[in-house]
């Protein structure tokens, strides 16, 4: 479990990078570029019973969508990803977790 601690720390980072830049879309555009969105997802697929890194991850996919100034090509990025998947299945499985949710 120390490990999930790890991963909602590293999607906590992302997070706090992609609300806190002066520069959103760049940070955003970089994360994206180190291959950010599959290893996120790859934190919520290993850590799907742990609502930390569920929460942590879902908030830094928000961010990536929101700030990257292309939001129609990160939802296609994301989506082939399977992260639509993986997010509702987020959501199920932490329905009492409003970080989650």
């Amino acid at each position: 479990e120390a490990n999930a601690g790890v991963q909602a720390q590293a999607c906590g980072a992302l997070w706090y990078l992609l609300s806190a830049t002066g520069n959103q879309a760049e940070t955003a555009r970089c994360i994206g570029k180190a291959g950010g969105v599959a290893v996120v997802l790859s934190a919520m697929r290993a850590h799907e019973a742990n609502a930390g890194v569920q929460a942590q991850a879902c908030g830094a996919l928000w961010y990536l969508l929101s700030a990257t100034g292309n939001q129609a090509e990160t939802a296609r990025c994301i989506g082939k990803a399977g992260g639509v998947a993986v997010v509702l299945s987020a959501m199920r499985a932490h329905e009492a977790n409003a970080g989650v949710q």
